[in-house]
């Protein structure tokens, strides 16, 4: 099998199933196709998501479901992969079961599956707890360690792993085979006509060129209509936004909403900065978990402005607002440090004590943090303005490249700035946030 790497380090989850009228000879050869996609994806870097347990079949014996004939095929590819998963932090075959799966799994299988699961590059990553043994569950679970959707017939599930990956930003690849099943049938159509919603990418349209060129009528030829769907993968992996640009996106979305939520609730707060970043992290996590992410308030991280003059148990290590990692690597994505502005004369001491705060809490340098400044005062506008004149003349720990607007502004209370900072050698970008909360709606408090 040819050995090109350009899907390295992205996961393939294939998934669905035939009616139970479904041609038994088109079947044989999906599952043909489908045997053949599964090494090419392995000859090429890339890693799948699997799921096992029972099995169906037509009258004369065939699979209606395509599990099992991708673990046969990843067994039978595996001793032939030249072209290996990149990194250590997960390998690339990842098992997710439901809680009773073993007692499923038939016994024509049970030789496969122990041959299966002693690779190398395999791991269980989730097996559902009696309490939470739903379909729904175990597709979320699978959405967060796909990075590619494959679709083949399926019936409600299919649709909403459809939407999970959506919801994710994920990139889903339906397939119009005729097996009896048909979701990929009508994710095929919606793909075609909105392919910015199934191709997360730079460029959709590009991927969309490629795909409508599938001959899906051509099924009895696996192997060229494998290739040809490698080339759909390939597409979406060169146009992959990095990895830091996906994240920064999807936070931003994710904040604008939970900025408005937090100013709808400000009567609930205090005017203490750390009850605002709260209920902020709070409101966050509400979204953020669906993304597979999470908010961490003040966790001990890198080193404070006073580490050098308090020498107490902590060790000089500082407290910043909130992190958000990814909660299945438990990768850190970005820290926030937080102040509160009251006073309509700002205070440039302070400002760059908060500003270099964060450079010192950021041992891993990472692409971009934020700074989130609530402002009580009554002159936001003006307040904003100043602030802006602050930061472009201030010293920084790492260098000022250059102030870049943003103009993503969810409404009239939020404004929003980048600075673009030299470190090590590379771009280090600080979102600076200006959130108006109204004084006279507080509860009183003390500043912190």
């Amino acid at each position: 099998m040819e050995n090109k790497c350009g899907i390295a380090g992205l996961r393939f989850q294939i998934a669905g199933s035939a009616g139970e009228k479904a041609d038994p000879a088109t079947l044989r050869d999906v599952h043909e196709f489908v045997r053949l996609l599964v090494g090419h994806i392995l000859a090429r870097g890339g890693g799948l998501s699997v799921t096992a347990g029972g099995e169906s079949y037509l009258e004369d014996g065939t699979p209606r479901i395509f599990d099992w004939t991708v673990i046969e095929a990843i067994v039978d590819y595996y001793e032939h992969i030249t072209c290996y998963w990149p990194g250590n932090e997960r390998k690339s075959i990842s098992i997710n079961v439901y809680a009773n799966f073993d007692g499923k799994i038939p016994e024509t299988r049970r030789e496969l599956w122990a041959c299966f699961t002693s690779l190398e590059q395999v791991e269980f990553r989730r097996r559902l707890k009696i309490e939470e043994n739903f379909g729904h569950t175990l597709r979320d679970e699978q959405s967060k360690d796909g990075d590619i959707l494959i679709t083949i017939g399926g019936a409600q599930g299919v649709f909403d792993l459809a939407n999970l990956y959506k919801e994710k930003n994920k990139n889903i690849i339906p397939l119009f085979f005729d097996v009896g099943n048909k979701a990929s049938q009508d994710l095929s159509g919606r793909a075609s006509n909105d392919p910015e919603s199934y191709f997360s990418c730079t460029n959709p349209a590009s991927v969309n060129r490629l795909y409508m060129n599938l001959q899906f009528n051509a099924i009895d030829q696996s192997d060229q209509l494998a290739m040809q769907v490698m080339q759909i993968a390939e597409e979406i992996a060169k146009l992959q936004p990095s990895k830091a640009e996906i994240y920064r996106e999807l936070i931003f979305e994710e904040l604008n909403v939970a900025f408005v939520s937090l100013q709808q609730r400000q009567y609930m707060l205090r005017q203490v900065e750390d009850n605002y970043s709260g209920l902020l992290v709070e409101v966050l996590n509400a979204a953020l978990k669906a993304r597979g992410l999470r908010a961490e308030e003040q966790k001990p991280s890198g080193k404070s402005p006073t580490a050098d003059i308090i020498k107490g148990d902590a060790g000089g290590v500082g407290e910043l607002d909130f992190q958000i990692v990814n909660v299945a690597t438990n990768e850190l994505i970005t820290i926030c440090e937080a102040m509160v502005i009251r006073d309509c004369n700002l205070n440039t001491d302070k400002i760059k004590t908060h500003l270099n705060k964060i450079f010192g809490y950021d041992l891993a340098g990472l692409p971009w943090n934020f700074i989130i400044n609530y402002v009580t005062n009554e002159e936001f506008l003006d307040s904003w303005n100043a602030y802006q004149e602050i930061i472009q003349k201030l010293e920084y720990d790492y260098p000022l490249l250059e102030i870049r607007p943003i103009e993503k502004i969810g409404n009239a209370n939020i404004r929003m700035i980048s600075s673009v900072h030299r470190r090590e050698g590379v771009t280090a970008e600080l979102i600076h946030i200006f959130l108006k909360l109204d004084s006279k709606k507080l509860l009183f408090g003390k500043d912190e």
